[in-house]
């Protein structure tokens, strides 16, 4: 019998997606960092300029611009701290 902490579970991305509210994908986005190795805010271009940089730099979170079909890393995501092997367990389970 395999140990559950044996699987190699690989590396998870999150991605919170919104057309305005930032901040509300940010708190969002921090929550992610629990069972996901990076986490990502995506908006549209026209909206990347309301966002404070600071916090999401702080938060470790990443920042990806959206123009059409076209996404452009603004911000890289730092690999999350508080990722808990056993929550990421169970979101790739489903």
């Amino acid at each position: 019998m395999k140990n559950i902490m044996s699987i190699n579970l690989g590396i998870t991305i999150s991605i919170e997606a919104k057309l305005k509210d930032w901040i509300g994908a940010c708190l969002q986005a921090q929550r992610y960092l629990c069972f996901s190795d990076y986490s990502y805010v995506a908006l549209p271009s026209e909206t990347i300029k309301n966002v404070n940089l600071s916090i999401l730099q702080e938060s470790g979170i990443g920042l990806l611009s959206v123009h059409g079909k076209k996404v452009e890393e603004i911000l890289p995501a730092k690999k999350s701290i508080s990722c808990d092997y056993g929550l990421k367990y169970i979101c790739k389970s489903y």
